[in-house]
């Protein structure tokens, strides 16, 4: 086999490994990695608001209490839409790194359950532990 011919089949090799490794990465990689980043807004959200999702009453302050409750609603639809989006998401889900289907259900409905009983003075233990739930569904370790 000739230089010539060895040059071209090594640059041939490189090129399809090259457009390989960019299909997996936008195919494979990218959502999940939007889905990490999207896990940690909601933990940053349940951490920086955890005293008005929990002990705030309605009167108190209602534009905050709205405001809060909008971007945990935001955040459920965001959550179960991400995870649907995302590629090969049984092969991520048995390998422990994202919720199944199951799980990710759940975590929007406690969102939407907590948004909901938000305001409220009853129930405060019953959303410390909704958030709590949360953050370990989505693989979180944060203190609330």
């Amino acid at each position: 086999m000739s230089e010539t011919v060895k040059i071209v089949l090594g640059a041939g090799l490189t090129l399809v490994v090259g457009i390989i490794l960019l299909w997996l990465h936008k195919i494979v990689l990218t959502p999940y990695l939007d889905f990490r980043s999207l896990a940690r807004e909601v933990g940053s959200t349940i951490k920086k608001c955890a005293n008005v999702i929990v002990s705030l009453s309605s009167g108190d302050n209602d534009e905050l209490l709205r405001k809060v409750q909008e971007e945990l609603r935001d955040l459920a639809g965001r959550v179960e839409s991400s995870l649907s989006d995302l590629n090969f998401r049984h092969v991520f889900s048995e390998a422990g790194l994202v919720p199944n289907k199951q799980q990710s259900t759940e975590a929007s409905r406690l969102l939407i359950a907590i948004s909901n009983r938000m305001g409220r003075n009853d129930s405060t233990g019953e959303r410390h532990e909704d958030l709590r739930r949360i953050l370990r569904i989505l693989k979180l370790e944060i203190n609330v």
